[in-house]
């Protein structure tokens, strides 16, 4: 498991949006358990001015991955853009627009030398292309916190 920790959010309400997004966005993918390509979002909470995402673990992102092995084959190259593709289609296909794809951004699971696993993860830049996903928060936060959505 992994635990992100975002500080300041009463104080910061760009902070805050930011993780209500990543919360909003990750609850509409959570159709399948773990959901295909995408981070699975264990559970959320806030403790006074702190936020925390519980999410699973899932390798090391790609940025370190071409940094520590450099050259990879072309089958790790094609299995890591199949992964990348299938995640964004099924984030599409849930209403969701990612719009910080970057290899921090894609964590990448290697074992025995075989890329196992592709998860996008960091929605916090996301947008919904519908409203029906706000039905998961609150009525005091979407008062609260301006969410924006596509369309």
């Amino acid at each position: 498991m992994c635990l992100k920790v975002s500080s300041e959010l009463l104080s910061s309400p760009v902070r805050a949006t930011t993780w209500l997004h990543e919360i909003i966005a990750l609850k509409a993918l959570q159709t399948h358990t773990p959901p295909p390509f995408i981070i699975h979002m264990l559970a959320a909470w806030t403790d006074g001015d702190q936020g925390f995402l519980l999410m699973q673990r899932c390798g090391n992102n790609l940025y370190e991955l071409l940094c520590h092995n450099g050259n990879m084959s072309f089958d790790h190259i094609g299995t890591i853009i199949n992964g990348i593709c299938h995640g964004i289609s099924y984030i599409h296909q849930h209403g969701v627009i990612h719009r910080d794809i970057k290899t921090t951004n894609i964590l990448v699971s290697v074992n025995n030398g075989a890329v196992s696993q592709i998860k996008l993860c960091d929605f916090g830049s996301s947008t919904l292309t519908h409203n029906t996903t706000l039905n998961y928060m609150c009525a005091e936060l979407k008062d609260s916190y301006k969410i924006t959505t596509a369309g």
